[in-house]
């Protein structure tokens, strides 16, 4: 049995559900794992908001949903309209 069946036996919510939630799950750690990633290396802090490596300006929440965002914005930044590289989706 795996983990969404599991799940879905002992709480009754249908597996459709449970799927999306833990893949949505996994989009938002591995976008955190990410900015662990691009940061820590370089010194810079992990309290600050997304900017574009561009032009600076600051990532609107709406605009920072992991493959959503990238994909309404097409792979562009809102303000200047540089390219975002795929490492950041």
């Amino acid at each position: 049995m795996n983990v969404v069946d599991q799940i879905t036996h002992s709480t009754g919510v249908p597996a459709q559900i449970v799927a999306i939630f833990i893949f949505a799950y996994g989009l938002i750690l591995g976008s955190f794992v990410n900015v662990l990633i691009a940061r820590v290396p370089v010194g810079q802090s992990l309290m600050t908001r997304s900017h574009c490596p561009k032009c600076n300006s600051q990532i609107a929440g709406v605009h920072n949903i992991p493959i959503l965002s990238y994909l309404y914005l097409r792979g562009k930044c809102s303000t200047c309209k540089a390219d975002i590289s795929l490492l950041y989706p």
